[in-house]
């Protein structure tokens, strides 16, 4: 009799067929910073049923971590919608398209946001730590970090007309574009796009182009390896704007429209809940008595209006 994991109950691992079926209840226990090999030793063990520890080891080991390793990496980052980034030194390299992001979107409770303002750019509280959202691990400072497509940029610019920063509307309030625009119209010692996230992240509401705040922008910059010095700019904006896309699913191509929408819903105010054919987020006013009362946001993208817009960015980013 051989001394090989088959032999003493359990498999080979190099012919496992499926590493990846308990992944899903071992990502619900883990911390965000999971420690994504411990995980693949871990139920490679299992999988094989090999004892905890001192199971895989040798070449036994090293074959299952060079078949598999780089397909668990793939999975793990589909499952937490993260973006792709190499498989460790000493593992094969992957073969195949990374699968695109899939969205982690919970219900996230209805948050309120006092408003004086008649007009407000309606913008959800971006700090989205109100709703769990794919986990954001730290990254190195060389990350690239996102390129928008055609039609990425064709979807926030729609956006950003609901929200009250298109260019007209900012104009029409002074400002010199869209990404100096801050929540209720509000101004500052200088123009947004010329501070930095560090300064940005000690101003009051949402603001820019997108209406995000503080818990957003240490969220980009954690995922991207930032220090805080760099200048809010336009580009950097429509960089955050894609990051926020793509956390909500934007690409994945498996969502229904009215699914996305749903998830968009719960990034920006002016985007219509579908299921609850209001905005998902509520802010404070004083009604003709004087009384503080809470009511939904203003909604400006409605179910056929946000269709419309992902249909176009979709043929935009196949070319058409």
């Amino acid at each position: 009799m051989t001394n090989s994991p088959a032999s003493r109950g359990g498999r080979d691992p190099a012919r496992l067929q499926d590493p990846f079926a308990p992944l899903q209840v071992a990502l619900g226990a883990a911390p965000p910073t999971i420690p994504w090999l411990d995980v693949a030793k871990a139920l490679a063990a299992r999988k094989a049923g090999l004892p905890k520890t001192g199971g895989l080891i040798g070449s036994t080991y090293a074959q299952f971590m060079n078949e598999n390793a780089p397909r668990f990496l793939r999975e793990v980052q589909r499952r937490m919608g993260l973006e792709p980034q190499a498989a460790p030194a000493g593992l094969r390299a992957s073969t195949g398209p990374v699968p695109s992001q899939a969205p982690l979107v919970a219900p996230e409770p209805i948050a309120t946001r006092a408003s004086s303002a008649p007009a407000p750019p309606v913008s959800a509280p971006s700090d989205r730590g109100q709703a769990p959202t794919a986990p954001v691990t730290t990254r190195s400072a060389s990350r690239a970090r996102p390129t928008a497509t055609p039609g990425q940029l064709h979807f926030l610019g729609e956006f950003s007309k609901a929200e009250g920063t298109d260019e007209t509307t900012a104009k029409r309030y002074g400002y010199a574009s869209g990404y100096d625009v801050r929540y209720g119209y509000k101004r500052s010692a200088k123009p947004l796009t010329q501070m930095t996230l560090d300064e940005v992240a000690k101003l009051s509401g949402a603001n820019g182009r997108y209406q995000v705040m503080a818990p957003t922008l240490g969220d980009f910059r954690k995922a991207y390896g930032l220090t805080g010095k760099e200048l809010f700019s336009p580009e950097l904006q429509d960089q955050i704007g894609v990051y926020l896309l793509n956390r909500r699913g934007y690409g994945n191509l498996k969502l229904s429209p009215e699914d996305l929408q749903l998830n968009m819903s719960m990034e920006w105010a002016s985007i219509e809940d579908p299921k609850k054919k209001a905005s998902h987020y509520t802010y404070k006013r004083k009604d003709k008595s004087g009384n503080t009362v809470v009511v939904p946001q203003p909604v400006k993208m409605r179910g056929e209006t946000f269709e419309a817009a992902l249909a176009r960015a979709r043929e935009l980013d196949a070319g058409r």
